[in-house]
């Protein structure tokens, strides 16, 4: 048995025939065009993927490019998405392309309702979905106080006044209630949170995987859960995905050698986005291995920006291959 990152993890990807890779972190998009540089530029490439993630969120359309990005360089193969810890609303989208999703004891998924800045705030964030609940909360209110009202005053005048007479005081007196909260909402806004609402949508029916999204899941990701912050674990997530399980031994042993970077993201600024052949291993990876310096089938790299800054060096890899190493078994 393994006892070393590096051992487990070559292991572990030979035994899946599979390239490599470790998102820890916020998904931006000079997270995108690393995760697009490391997938599209390699010479020599796997039939299949495994991919750790852990993230809060972040860009919905950098999520959309990484997905993209694995779906077309590993179209003849799987895509295995390995959630060790939080891999939340953009990382719920990434997850919709892989065919299949495991799951540690600790992972969880997040619904895709887009958050939008508040209006007069410089920080926050709400869901977008907020107006519609309170427009639609408003619209049964007011109903409800109309009928409500109605039938008090003709069971109170005892069949004196008419329907048609009732109805219009309880008209009366239901839009006098209900006007002054009806005229803070705003359309600009309204149309907006739309808006916005639809990318999730959008991105996530053009990234689910057939061989693994149920029919309806998307819609149900964007509309149906109560909060954002929802915790979709491993059942819950077999409502809405075909080809979900937990952690196989070999899993499980690497997150228990690397939990503290695969159950919560990198804190850090650009996160920890690598091939995990090469950050955790203190060889070098063989001529065939090293990705292309130019390709001209590269897919996605044309919208990638040059990030010199985000290639780490040698010495850091083989540093965090250290302390990767050190950290074994210890808590988060």
């Amino acid at each position: 048995m393994p006892t070393d990152i590096a051992t487990a993890i070559e292991v572990y990807l030979n035994s899946k025939n599979a390239d490599g890779f470790l998102y820890s972190g916020t998904i931006d998009r000079d997270g995108a065009d690393q995760m697009v540089r490391l997938t599209d530029r390699r010479r020599v490439r796997r039939p299949n993927v495994c991919i750790f993630i852990t993230t809060y969120g972040g860009d919905p359309n950098a999520a959309y490019r990484i997905g993209r990005a694995l779906k077309a360089n590993y179209a003849n193969g799987t895509i295995l998405a390995l959630l060790g810890g939080y891999c939340k609303s953009a990382g719920t989208l990434i997850g919709l392309s892989a065919d299949d999703l495991a799951f540690g004891c600790f992972g969880e998924l997040g619904p895709l309702d887009t958050q939008i800045d508040k209006p007069n705030e410089i920080l926050g964030a709400e869901s977008a979905l907020d107006l519609f609940q309170a427009l639609q909360q408003v619209t049964a209110s007011s109903f409800e106080s109309f009928e409500q009202q109605m039938i008090n005053i003709i069971r109170h005048n005892s069949g004196a006044i008419t329907t048609k007479v009732a109805s219009e005081i309880a008209s009366s007196l239901t839009v006098g209630l209900f006007s002054p909260i009806s005229a803070q909402v705003d359309p600009l806004r309204l149309g907006v949170a739309r808006r916005a609402n639809q990318i999730g949508l959008a991105y996530g029916n053009r990234l689910a995987s057939k061989q693994n999204v149920k029919p309806g899941a998307v819609e149900k990701l964007v509309n149906d859960y109560p909060a954002h912050a929802f915790v979709i674990d491993q059942n819950e997530a077999r409502e809405l995905f075909k080809n979900v399980r937990g952690f196989d031994a070999r899993e499980n042993e690497i997150f228990e050698l690397i939990d503290q970077i695969l159950r919560v993201p990198v804190p850090d600024e650009g996160g920890l986005i690598s091939d995990l052949r090469e950050i955790f291993s203190s060889h070098p990876r063989s001529a065939d291995e090293q990705p292309a310096a130019t390709d001209e089938d590269s897919i996605g790299a044309e919208n990638a920006e040059p990030n010199d800054e985000q290639c780490e060096p040698e010495e850091e890899h083989r540093e965090l291959s250290t302390a990767g190493t050190r950290g074994a078994h210890e808590g988060v």
